[in-house]
């Protein structure tokens, strides 16, 4: 299951995902763990979306430097012990549960794009939900040089909580 995506600085897709099955040959595993996905092509996942796939483990980088950044640490940080590259792709099966915040999300991240121009789009998912994916390197560095960038993630939290339910209820 999707819990976040991402592009990095090359332009390829990487999704943080919470693996719940596994098959290895005749072996079965059904104990979840958190996984980084990394894609050669660009796809259409959305977080909350369930993904079977075919990949390849691949061994994170820790630190050759002492003062370089650690990689492996920062993954830790977030419950991340393991990277897959995906090899092929069985199915995409979308989140179509109205209960699940990634449900909501993924509809206000749509109301947003379809009531904001290209430029505009980023910056009101940032504020309004706290999504900062579509933020470019420039917008977050002014926001974070200016000491403002915790307004993305908390005031986006908390307007997204109060506003989301005012959005779905008119059209």
């Amino acid at each position: 299951v999707v819990h976040s995506y991402s592009v990095n600085p090359s332009g390829k897709l990487r999704a943080d995902i919470v693996v719940n099955s596994i098959q290895f040959d005749s072996l079965y595993s059904f104990e979840s763990f958190h996984s980084r996905l990394l894609f050669d092509d660009l796809i259409g996942i959305n977080v909350g979306d369930s993904i079977d796939f075919n990949g390849t483990i691949i061994p994170i980088q820790e630190k050759r430097n002492p003062h370089q950044f650690d990689y492996r640490q920062f993954l830790a940080i977030r419950n991340i012990h393991t990277q897959i590259k995906v090899d092929s792709i069985y199915s995409i099966k979308s989140n179509s549960s109205i209960a699940s915040w990634n449900w909501w999300q993924h509809k206000a991240t749509k109301i947003i794009d379809r009531n904001f121009n290209d430029v505009a789009q980023p910056l009101a998912k940032a504020l309004l939900l706290g999504y900062k994916q579509d933020l470019d390197q420039e917008t977050r560095k002014a926001f974070s040089r200016t000491g403002l960038s915790h307004i993305m993630a908390v005031s986006g939290l908390h307007v997204g909580f109060i506003i989301a339910p005012i959005w779905m209820l008119l059209p």
